[in-house]
């Protein structure tokens, strides 16, 4: 079991970018602005992001997990579109990460002749820094210790680039977020892999962990 003080889960955001231009044959390029190059572009350089523009003493990702473009062999589309997220354990960075993508954004639009929309967190309003409160955490860990015992009690884990919505709950409430341990990222056990297969032996540790929390936060 894992359990921290203080930043455990990064936030997250998502961002959507939509480049825009003049279509044209394939044959002829000249004639037109190519989204799809410039859209290669720009995921390259929104990788020196975190490389060359965020402080190295701290934490923080960016990734592109989507690219759609085209519908055809012979033609350049008008259109490209780009999505992905950033991560930070700071909002200072969080910050720094959002302003930093949207000039790039702009900057290759413009040296591509294009146009470039910029949007963040289209479908959600983004997680924050998912941060636990020290008189939980103390609570999780004793509890965790007495069904696990204390060598397989990770007090100070790296905290993770994952996000999680448990995150608001803590900023109205004071509480402590613990990993359980499913297992190594091994095999088919790494998360969001399509072929994941839950750890169901680790129920029965889990189940006795929330009772032991109970029985020691309402004693009688």
């Amino acid at each position: 079991m894992y359990g921290v003080r203080d930043p455990m889960m990064a936030s997250s955001d998502c961002f959507e970018i939509n480049l825009s231009g003049k279509a044209t044959h394939a044959a002829m390029p000249h004639l037109g602005c190519d989204v799809l190059v410039a859209a290669a572009h720009l995921i390259t350089q929104l990788q020196t992001i975190v490389s060359r523009q965020i402080d190295p003493a701290d934490a923080a990702v960016v990734s592109i997990t989507q690219i759609h473009g085209g519908n055809t062999w012979n033609a350049l589309p008008d259109s490209a579109v780009v999505r992905g997220t950033f991560r930070s354990f700071k909002n200072s960075v969080r910050a720094q990460l959002e302003q930093s993508i949207s000039r790039l954004a702009q900057s290759v639009a413009q040296g591509f002749r294009l146009h470039a929309d910029v949007c963040f967190n289209p479908e959600n309003p983004g997680y924050p820094v998912t941060v636990n409160s020290p008189d939980e955490t103390a609570s999780a860990i004793r509890a965790a210790i007495e069904v696990a015992g204390a060598d397989c009690v990770n007090t100070a884990p790296t905290p993770s680039m994952g996000a999680e919505d448990f995150a608001f709950m803590l900023q109205q409430k004071p509480g402590c977020y613990i990993w359980i341990g499913n297992g190594s990222s091994q095999g088919n056990c790494l998360l969001h892999n399509p072929n994941y297969d839950f750890n169901d032996e680790i129920l029965p540790l889990g189940a006795a962990y929330w009772v032991k929390l109970v029985e020691n936060e309402l004693p009688g």
